[in-house]
């Protein structure tokens, strides 16, 4: 599984962590799932780095 897909599930599992802190005022589970989002877009982004360096080298090679 790729950096970007790993962001992806890390971002929804913190939304749903976040939602669920919410109504249930439970402040660590909001922390946890800010957390988790934050976690999950520094994953994504890597991900876009990965595939641009990638992406460059590849056309580079042409």
């Amino acid at each position: 599984m790729n950096d970007k897909v790993k962001g992806k599930i890390n971002q929804t599992k913190g939304a749903v962590k976040t939602k669920i802190g919410n109504l249930t005022d439970n402040n660590k589970l909001k922390s946890e799932g800010l957390a988790d989002t934050i976690v999950g877009k520094t994953q994504e982004i890597s991900g876009n780095i990965k595939q641009s360096v990638k992406d460059t080298k590849r056309n580079l090679k042409k």
